[in-house]
């Protein structure tokens, strides 16, 4: 397994078992960069806001098939990594 592979799979991993849902993204603004981030859940999201380092939250609803894509995604990584019991899962 490549070491940018292995990110990929440890990323798509706590999404989707993290409480994500693939319906809303959590976003809110960076005080520091002024960039809009994204937080996996809304608890998240929160926490930055109440740390002092984001302000401004937004909710975005996405498309209901993006769950769908991630788990597409990352069996497709698992066969490409020779991992095909991880699929059954």
């Amino acid at each position: 397994m490549t070491c940018g592979t292995g990110k990929v799979i440890e990323i798509l991993n706590k999404l989707l078992y993290s409480g994500y849902n693939g319906l809303t993204a959590f976003k809110a603004t960076n005080k520091y960069t002024k960039k809009l981030e994204t937080f996996i859940t809304e608890e998240y999201r929160t926490q930055a806001i109440e740390q002092g380092s984001h302000k401004d939250p937004i909710d975005t609803k996405l498309n209901p098939n993006t769950r769908i894509d991630y788990y597409k995604t990352l069996i497709s990584l698992y066969i490409k990594n020779g991992d095909d019991t991880q699929t059954l899962y």
